[in-house]
């Protein structure tokens, strides 16, 4: 008999440890973030190659620094291929591709594309506001700028360099509304962005802080509980063994 009940402890033991590791387990999986879900957007159709085939990029002070000999991308399959898979680039050329009509967050790449690009991204205005200097061939990373580009021009690594194009200069392209290239505008401009990149890297910085201490909390609580569940199987299994000792006596006893 009092085997029977020892055994029969013992299992309980073996329930009750089971069913708080299964609470610990649930509960770190409800702590750690959830990645949201990602929606495909539908793109609009663009028409083919209207615009000129020559670009000029002028100063603050209004004098030209560079005129590019132009492709233009502007179809959906243009627009994906870009300069992949070719060998060179000519001189004072580039391709400009037309996002004008995309509301979608503007994201360029390097994948299949075998030479070093710089990227020119230019607002509505035809101002440069962002420029990704030497993107490395064949490289998958997610080039993303501070907001949405109306177009993005793709020149030889190391023009804008060469070039002196800043940030501010204006691009003249009919795709633009650049009569006259405003003097004190590309610097307010230029403030703005700034200010995004930061806003940027701050709240980058808090989701990193904010993940970091929720893994921090999530483990803590799961070490916690594990030494409670310990702790009181432990204490569950001497009860057990006084209660077999306390059944035992009383039976000798009785004999």
């Amino acid at each position: 008999m009092s085997k029977f009940l020892k055994i029969a402890l013992i299992s309980l033991i073996v329930l009750i440890v089971i069913a708080v590791a299964f609470f610990v387990c649930k509960f770190k999986n409800n702590d750690e973030p959830v990645a949201p879900e990602v929606k495909p957007v539908s793109k609009p159709q663009i028409e083919d190659h209207i615009g000129n085939k020559e670009l000029t990029i002028v100063g603050k002070d209004g004098t030209t620094k560079v005129v590019y000999k132009l492709e233009l991308a502007q179809t959906i399959e243009e627009l994906s291929n870009g300069l992949m898979n070719r060998e060179s680039l000519d001189a004072d050329s580039g391709m400009l591709f037309d996002l004008r009509r995309f509301s979608t967050q503007t994201a360029m790449w390097m994948k299949d594309t075998k030479i070093p690009l710089d990227m020119l991204f230019i607002d509505n205005e035809g101002m440069i506001y962002w420029i990704y200097e030497n993107a490395e061939p064949d490289s998958t990373q997610m080039i993303l700028p501070p907001y949405n580009a109306a177009a993005v021009l793709e020149i030889n690594g190391g023009d804008a360099q060469k070039n002196g194009i800043k940030i501010g200069d204006t691009v003249q392209h009919d795709w633009f509304n650049t009569a006259q290239p405003a003097a004190a505008e590309p610097d307010e401009n230029l403030e703005a962005v700034n200010k995004a990149v930061e806003d940027i890297k701050q709240a980058t910085d808090e989701v990193v802080e904010k993940a970091q201490e929720l893994t921090s909390q999530a483990a803590e609580s799961a070490k916690q509980a594990a030494e409670d569940a310990k702790e009181v199987a432990e204490k569950m299994e001497k009860a057990a063994d006084q209660a077999i000792e306390n059944i035992k006596a009383a039976t000798a006893e009785e004999k």
